[in-house]
């Protein structure tokens, strides 16, 4: 699992603390957002986090939709020599050629699927080799068959599975597949579940137990 976060309303202090925290915590990998509207600035905040880091810990970084392909290119190109470990979402997800010029001029790889409701842009990029990791979202595809048939194809098309946000999910949803890459995590929920997932050293282990293996904390649940 990787840590995530690094918003960028963050001040460089809080973004160090944050993958700092991290890092202490045991967690090999961390994510920090990208497209501030300052190539420069999305640079530098790479390269604040690196130098913090050292080279122990991977990075990661997600624009969420917020490049054309020019800008993305560009801070690509300056973000390899960081050893940056993927970018997720440079451009909208319906640009296919867009990924395709990205996956071949880049030099990271490329990670989209949180916003697909169905599985066009997984195979539309497929087809065109223009994406590395398949980035499934369980709540927006339709719940567990709908992922395990993108996971599926995914394989099919020799992806790797690096499903979008809910690890309490998608942790024994990624036991199931033959190409898991690794999972998302933030601490958001922990507080109001019975059964927080054991990660350790960058690790999650699955829970035992029927079901998920956690249930909601009934006195945090309200009716609107």
């Amino acid at each position: 699992v990787y840590g995530s976060g690094g918003w960028i309303s963050y001040t460089d202090q809080e973004l160090l603390e944050e993958v700092l925290d991290y890092k202490k915590r045991g967690f090999k990998a961390v994510k920090i957002k990208v497209g501030s509207g300052s190539i420069e600035r999305d640079a530098e905040r790479l390269a604040k986090c690196r130098e913090a880091l050292g080279g122990s810990v991977k990075i990661m970084m997600d624009a969420n939709q917020g490049f054309n392909v020019p800008d993305a290119l560009e801070l690509a190109r300056r973000a390899s020599s960081m050893g940056i470990q993927w970018f997720e979402e440079p451009v909208v997800h319906t640009d296919y050629a867009g990924y395709q010029l990205l996956r071949n001029q880049c030099g990271i790889a490329l990670a989209m699927g949180e916003r697909e409701y169905d599985f066009e842009a997984l195979k539309q990029l497929s087809v065109r080799n223009a994406l590395d990791l398949w980035q499934p979202d369980i709540v927006r595809l339709g719940g567990v068959e709908a992922w395990r048939e993108s996971a599926a194809l995914a394989e099919a098309f020799g992806l790797p599975v690096l499903p979008h946000y809910y690890k309490d999910y998608d942790v024994p949803l990624l036991c199931t597949v033959r190409s898991p890459y690794g999972a998302e995590s933030f601490d958001w929920i922990d507080g109001i579940i019975d059964n927080a997932m054991e990660i350790e050293n960058g690790f999650a282990s699955p829970r035992e137990g029927d079901g998920w293996g956690f249930r909601f904390r009934e006195e945090c649940m309200t009716e609107v």
